[in-house]
């Protein structure tokens, strides 16, 4: 029964989901960029360099087991109480 739904487009689920994914961290990465001014601290660099690196891995598919675990440590952290 659950094999008939969704046809052929559960093969592609995995691929848009990366994708979008990817395309939040890139663009949240970029606007972080923008905000940082003057002298930024460690913990606003290393939270810009995983949001870039991770989205950017996702977005290719290199590492993309890896990447999505430190972009989901990144997010846990920013929820419990980060900047």
């Amino acid at each position: 029964m659950l094999d008939r739904v969704g046809g052929g487009f559960k093969d592609y689920a995995p691929f848009f989901l990366r994708m979008g994914l990817a395309i939040i961290f890139i663009l949240q990465g970029g606007k972080a960029i923008s905000r940082m001014g003057g002298h930024p601290s460690a913990e606003s660099v290393v939270i810009l360099i995983i949001m870039l690196i991770g989205g950017l891995f996702c977005l290719v598919g290199f590492l993309t087991r890896w990447a999505a675990f430190f972009l989901a440590a990144l997010m846990l952290y920013v929820i419990i109480g980060g900047p």
